[in-house]
């Protein structure tokens, strides 16, 4: 077996490079699908599909880091299913992710945030034995918690990788462990990878700091070294679900008996973290990890706090977190000055540069400055002519401002540009809208059509609830 663990989650992909792995059958065990498409131009993936070692695959890395860069913990798969080295994809994910009126409803919101969906993907996804299955960018897809993982053939457990990220284990809402590694493993039942990989993903507070003791833990349970972690885990466990007065004192307790892998996340739970580092020099309380984890559980005046400290070797990322939390804390004017800031740094990645400037003509268009708005969307369209969501937006903004002529010329390129994606669907409805408020119902009657005729899935819900975010967002923004 080979096996490996690491912090950054993109490390899996260079651990299935280097070992000359391709068509595997991955149980991506995550609370993130980690597939974001952003920044692969067609030749940036040909160009990864010829690397073969980490060394390779690091020049397409850019600035690095949890944040950002072209080639990231959040976006590692998207090469990986396109140049197969996965050929089969199966999501385990926490099931309080999973919220919805149905399975395959949540299951689709949730890939909406990852990826625009292909229509053929969508029209593909079906609920069955409380999965959800499908195909993912054309691979064989499927998403569902560690109790329904589907009967694995004698050929896909040949070819099996098991990708485990330990903020699967600790509950956004609360910072609580949920399930054990080795509660995991028996709901999986007996498997035996030819690959294992762990990430901590203790950097951009995806996992909190004192947890990452979870990735020994992992790493032992499935490669068949148990070491009777389950005990030792569910220990510390009831131990943090004590009321606060009791907790320091169950902490100390089993710190007389901890080993050298629990020692440091004791020491971190009491506060002590010079000791904690003396032991494991990962653990470190950093403040830029405090706000990222903060802004997962949208706290974003506390973000702020913790992200204000200075850090000269991670100013981008410092700026970035102080940005998002006051654009999703509605601080608008805020936000705009320091994506200034973020602005004149000269080597930003192309896709964290557009999603700065998309975010900031929508902080201008809340705050009803709409040529400016503009501004910033043809900004980011000199760097990606084709984004869909970017025609969007300008269209949005200059009928607002009055310009229906451009307006309606920007929103045929969003549906041009959105073709074949499930983006494109919300787009028509849009359209729809725009076109019977501008008398124009030919073209009303025309977009319906397509609208039917694309939609393979008809009545679903999701279609009524694009309806409803549209119309949400007409009444915002028109």
């Amino acid at each position: 077996m080979i096996k490996a663990m690491f912090d950054d989650h993109y490390e899996s992909f260079s651990t299935w490079r280097e070992a000359g792995l391709k068509e595997l059958c991955c149980l991506h065990i995550d609370a993130h699908l980690d597939l974001m498409e952003d920044d692969f131009e067609p030749d940036c993936l040909a160009a990864i599909s010829q690397a073969k070692n980490a060394e390779e695959l690091e020049k397409f890395r850019s600035l690095g880091g949890p944040w950002g860069g072209s080639f990231h913990c959040g976006n590692f798969l998207y090469p990986a299913l396109r140049d197969g080295t996965i050929s089969e994809l199966i999501w385990i994910l926490p099931p309080h992710i999973l919220q919805g009126t149905s399975r395959l409803d949540a299951t689709l919101e949730e890939l909406r945030k990852w990826v625009d969906l292909p229509l053929a993907d969508y029209a593909n996804f079906q609920e069955r034995e409380n999965r959800v299955e499908g195909t993912l960018l054309g691979v064989p897809f499927v998403a569902c918690t560690s109790q329904n993982l589907p009967t694995l053939s004698p050929e896909q457990k040949q070819r099996l990788a098991i990708d485990i990220d330990v903020d699967y284990f600790i509950r956004v809402s609360d910072n609580k462990l949920w399930e054990t590694p080795e509660q995991l493993a028996e709901a999986l039942g007996p498997l035996e990878p030819l690959v294992l990989t762990v990430a901590l993903s203790r950097d951009g507070g995806y996992t909190p700091p004192q947890d990452q003791y979870l990735g020994k833990v992992c790493l032992d349970v499935f490669s068949g070294q148990s070491k009777d972690w389950g005990q030792k885990v569910r220990d510390i466990q009831k131990a943090d679900e004590l009321p606060e007065v009791e907790r320091e004192k169950a902490w100390e307790s089993l710190l007389t008996q901890a080993c050298s892998t629990t020692t440091p996340a004791l020491l971190a739970r009491l506060g002590r973290w010079e000791q904690a580092h003396n032991h494991n020099s990962l653990y470190q309380n950093l403040p830029l990890n405090q706000a990222a984890r903060l802004m997962e559980q949208k706290n974003w005046g506390k973000s702020l706090d913790f992200s204000s400290v200075s850090i000269s070797s991670l100013e981008k990322e410092s700026l970035q977190v102080r940005f998002f939390s006051y654009f999703f804390s509605n601080q608008f004017r805020e936000a705009l000055e320091i994506s200034k800031k973020l602005r004149e740094i000269p080597d930003m990645a192309r896709h964290e540069r557009i999603k700065i400037l998309q975010l900031s003509g929508e902080a201008h268009d809340a705050l009803q400055e709409y040529q400016a708005a503009c501004a910033l969307y043809r900004h980011g369209l000199l760097l990606s002519p084709s984004h869909a969501g970017l025609h969007l937006s300008l269209a949005l903004s200059q009928k607002q401002n009055g310009e229906k002529k451009k307006a309606t010329r920007a929103l045929r390129k969003s549906l041009r540009f959105s073709e074949g994606k499930l983006s494109h669907l919300s787009n028509l409805i849009l359209a729809i809208n725009w076109y019977e408020e501008l008398g124009q119902k030919s073209l009303a009657q025309a977009a319906r059509r397509e609208l039917q005729a694309k939609d393979p899935k008809g009545s679903h819900v999701l279609t009524a609830r694009l309806k409803t975010m549209t119309q949400g967002q007409l009444g915002k923004r028109i």
